[in-house]
């Protein structure tokens, strides 16, 4: 089927700072280019897709995202610090677009480009429902579709660190004590004002409401444009089996809630490739990916100690250098990931046929800082995906429970 030319429309959750603001950063830069390197396949991906190639792989087509222009959304919980985030990303944008200018190759295509695309603000805060619900409300009365959303938000429920046991680590394995560290103290048992638990509906349910509350907008950018829509779901190099326990799915007894959602999206995501594979032809793809570790990590960025922030930092590029791949450290170069799934033909991520362990896209970097884009498979996903059908399933019947309270949704 040929795919038609149709302006996307990202949104983007959580994108007035971080890696959030980074991705439509990053996006943007990208598409100011005629070709945007970001679209193209990654070695390290494609050749666990195509184990011959390139001679083995599909022919790349890069030649129509974007270059009619698109819409990006920045979903925020705070509108005045998007609103500041907006005029810092259209700077950044024209501030690039003068250097491409400059360039004596330069063939025209940013300043075409810089006609053609727009980035909006709106509010949303996934932990309280009615305004998640106001948000698709929203989104549904302006636009007529959305291509892609990038579930980024997030949330940890810090306490505090456990000085002693961080020492420790940090001795006997400091790779690992710099990369998943085990010494954060997170609150147990915190609620939201729907009274499910925080963290749980701040970094999964929310998007999950998203998603579902905008699945028809994303299956009619389907059959406009020829192309599946994308859903990116966020995770993280911590998402840990070990901290999650399917009897406690809203995580209100787990002292690890941030690394259990993350490995909850892991097998959300993983369910929703499965159920679909008897689709021939999906109208949505649900995708992977987390950033590595960047330098606003929840690591660095609650110490709120300038010592100990710069001492984290000097410490993550020595152990970059000493062979880290996963130490992206800058939150552009960490957002590679994501905006390499935004782009990239769907052949060069994707898998089929059944029984196919679901694939995590990670932003990682060379010794020298070079990103790129990897691939690997979710953790213990055989014996864990009936854990992933229960928990799709409990979210769907809570879903339909707010639903159900917000009938004009």
């Amino acid at each position: 089927m040929t795919s038609l030319r149709v302006k996307p429309i990202v949104i983007v959750t959580g994108a007035n700072g971080g890696v959030g603001f980074a991705v439509c950063e990053r996006l943007l830069l990208q598409l100011l280019q005629k070709t945007p390197p970001d679209s193209l396949p990654q070695p390290f991906v494609a050749r666990k897709l195509y184990p011959n190639y390139p001679r083995d792989a599909p022919t790349v087509d890069t030649s129509s995202f974007g270059h009619d222009g698109i819409t990006v959304i920045m979903a925020c919980r705070s509108r005045k610090k998007a609103e500041s985030a907006k005029r810092e990303l259209l700077r950044k944008v024209h501030e690039e677009i003068a250097k491409l200018e400059q360039l004596k190759s330069y063939d025209g295509h940013a300043e075409r480009f810089k006609t053609n695309f727009e980035v909006v603000v709106e509010e949303l805060d996934l932990a309280d429902m009615k305004s998640v619900f106001a948000f698709t409300n929203t989104i549904g009365s302006k636009y007529p579709y959305v291509s892609h959303i990038v579930c980024n938000a997030g949330v940890v429920s810090l306490t505090g660190y456990d000085w002693l046991l961080c020492i420790k680590q940090c001795c006997t394995e400091p790779i690992v004590a710099l990369t998943s560290p085990l010494f954060k103290l997170q609150t147990v048992g915190e609620l939201s004002v729907d009274q499910v638990g925080y963290v749980f509906q701040c970094n999964v349910f929310g998007h999950y409401v998203l998603y579902r509350e905008l699945q028809n907008l994303l299956k009619r950018y389907y059959s406009l444009s020829n192309n599946p829509a994308r859903v990116l779901w966020t995770s993280s190099i911590e998402a840990v089996p070990s901290c999650y326990d399917s009897k406690d799915w809203q995580l209100l007894k787990n002292d690890h809630s941030y690394e259990a959602t993350k490995y909850q999206m892991d097998l959300l995501v993983g369910t929703f490739e499965a159920r679909q594979e008897d689709a021939s032809d999906p109208l949505i793809r649900h995708l992977l990916e987390h950033p590595g570790v960047v330098k606003t990590n929840i690591l660095t960025s609650s110490v709120n100690n300038f010592i100990l922030e710069a001492l984290a930092q000097m410490l993550f590029y020595l152990v970059r250098f000493l062979g880290s791949r996963n130490h992206v450290i800058s939150t552009y170069k960490a957002a590679v990931s994501a905006v390499h799934l935004l782009l990239v033909p769907l052949a060069f991520i994707t898998t089929t046929g059944k029984g196919k362990t679901p694939l995590k896209f990670a932003a990682q970097s060379t010794r020298s800082g070079q990103e790129y884009v990897d691939a690997d498979t979710v953790h213990d996903w055989e014996s864990r995906a009936p854990d992933g059908e229960d928990l799709l399933d409990k979210c769907e019947a809570l879903y339909q429970k707010f639903l159900a309270e917000n009938p004009s949704s």
